[in-house]
């Protein structure tokens, strides 16, 4: 018996579906269909978005839109079929055609598809925001923004990540869409214009591809996607190389990266100017804006194209995080640093202007560190046992460690998460978040982003556990002056 939650790609099922070679077109021509696969949690987000635009199979004999017409499992491929084979609508023959194909294979969809709705479905996000710019990127009308709030906009996207850039944010469905909303300055949204949007709209050019993650620095103005086939796209401000494409030009529309098109990136990351992709192999290659060494290439010279870093060649890069114009890796059991140093974010223990090659920081050394997060002139590391360490600018206590003093070397931080298994920390410009195995969330830095604490002058001095309505988070997102947590 088929197992509804195996992917599709690589079954028998998806042979059949490459062989038919027929010009399905998978609109959602009537409304009761469209109501039942929605409802039952089956039609992606981003065909009910791009509903009455058609896409012909000749067009997605590739398997990354296959997935994503079909989101990816048996499940969702058998409900499908079998839906469309019911209704009267324009697939219904074709969708006959198909369950035919499947037969002459041995494949009988009605027994193969058991029960999927019942063995597919998944709980639908909860997903709360809060900070003085929510309604601004939201179309939110809350009286108090600050407070946090459900927000069905996100909700309705099903997100599985959230990245904010200064006032831009981008949302990557469970199904592989990409939506994006705020300033469009640059074209750092993608949508192909510069026009600003407080709806999240799903960025077209995308639609052919599964994208699993979306980066974009707190304070930039471009971002990168990557794809469940490890591809990378980046779109925006490029007067620095920071996009990749081999010029400073700007690119309203998200564009393959053809210098790493032959490559496998499995992690990307951006900086104000310059960017990070990490290989399956775990190599690291930077571009953009090599000012104060950011790009770790040992001087500070533009790179308009991906050049792996030499100087780690050999090392596996686990983890990787971008500060405004500096870079922190993880491999094994070191932690590298390089870049813009003046406010002890590279913790070295001193203060200095820059690095201009990747350099250990030896306060981190067999501490198991497992991910890394940059802010502002901030810098975090998470280890496996959920230990979380913090340097660089105190200012407005975003590190979290009690005071404002530039912290040159790494510091574990209590407050609320002395004992506490930290899972994750994100950092944007004056705050930071951290989410525990329970699910629970902190937060610490500026009260410009909603209530980080009680004190009178507005800030949590050390993290403090936040309750979001008893609620059990799975994942966080933060940026300038806003903050999401989600189921």
């Amino acid at each position: 018996m088929a197992m509804p939650n195996k992917p599709l790609k690589g079954t028998p099922e998806f042979q059949a579906l490459k062989a038919c070679h027929m010009n399905l077109i998978y609109t959602i021509p009537t409304d009761d269909v469209l109501h039942q696969l929605f409802e039952k949690g089956v039609i992606p987000v981003d065909l009910l978005v791009g509903q009455g635009v058609a896409v012909p199979f000749e067009r997605a004999k590739n398997e990354k839109l296959l997935l994503q017409i079909y989101s990816g499992t048996l499940g969702d491929f058998y409900t499908f079929l079998s839906v469309l084979c019911s209704k009267n609508c324009v697939n219904k023959q074709p969708s006959i055609r198909l369950k035919e194909e499947l037969l002459k294979r041995g494949i009988d969809v009605e027994k193969s598809r058991t029960d999927p709705y019942k063995e597919m479905r998944v709980e639908p996000s909860e997903v709360y925001v809060w900070g003085s710019k929510r309604n601004l990127l939201l179309a939110a009308d809350e009286k108090n923004p600050l407070e946090p709030n459900k927000s069905k906009l996100l909700e309705n996207l099903d997100p599985s990540d959230i990245a904010c850039g200064y006032d831009s944010l981008f949302v990557v469905s469970r199904n592989g869409g990409i939506f994006a909303c705020g300033k469009g300055h640059m074209g750092c949204l993608g949508l192909g214009n510069c026009d600003d949007v407080n709806v999240p709209r799903q960025i077209p050019q995308l639609l052919p591809v599964m994208v699993t993650t979306v980066a974009i620095h707190p304070g930039g103005r471009h971002a990168m996607a990557l794809t469940a086939e490890g591809k990378v796209y980046s779109w925006g401000c490029g007067d620095r190389g920071q996009l990749g494409h081999g010029n400073t030009l700007g690119y309203l529309d998200p564009t393959l990266i053809d210098e790493l098109k032959s490559k496998e990136v499995t992690k990307i990351a951006c900086g104000a100017m310059h960017s990070i992709a990490v290989l399956s192999d775990g190599k690291i290659f930077s571009w953009g804006d090599g000012s104060n060494g950011a790009l770790g290439h040992g001087n500070n010279l533009a790179q308009l194209l991906p050049k792996k870093i030499m100087s780690l060649n050999g090392k596996h890069i686990m983890a990787v995080a971008c500060g405004e114009c500096y870079t922190i890796a993880v491999a094994g059991d070191d932690v590298w640093s390089w870049g813009l140093g003046g406010n002890g974010e590279l913790g070295y223990g001193v203060e200095m202007p820059s690095y201009y090659m990747p350099t250990k920081i030896e306060a981190l050394f067999f501490k198991g560190i497992t991910n890394v997060a940059c802010g502002y002139a901030t810098s975090f590391a998470v280890s496996a046992n959920g230990k979380v360490w913090a340097w660089g600018s105190g200012d407005r206590f975003r590190l979290g460690l009690g005071n404002e003093k530039v912290i040159v070397k790494p510091r574990q931080i209590q407050g609320d998460l002395k004992g506490k298994k930290i899972k994750r920390v994100v950092a944007s410009l004056f705050h930071a978040l951290a989410i525990d195995e329970n699910g629970q969330v902190y937060i610490w830095g500026s009260q410009e982003i909603g209530p980080v604490g009680n004190d009178e002058d507005a800030v949590n001095k050390q993290p403090k556990s936040f309750n979001l309505v008893n609620k059990k988070m799975s994942n966080i997102a933060c940026g300038n002056e806003i903050s999401i947590a989600w189921t």
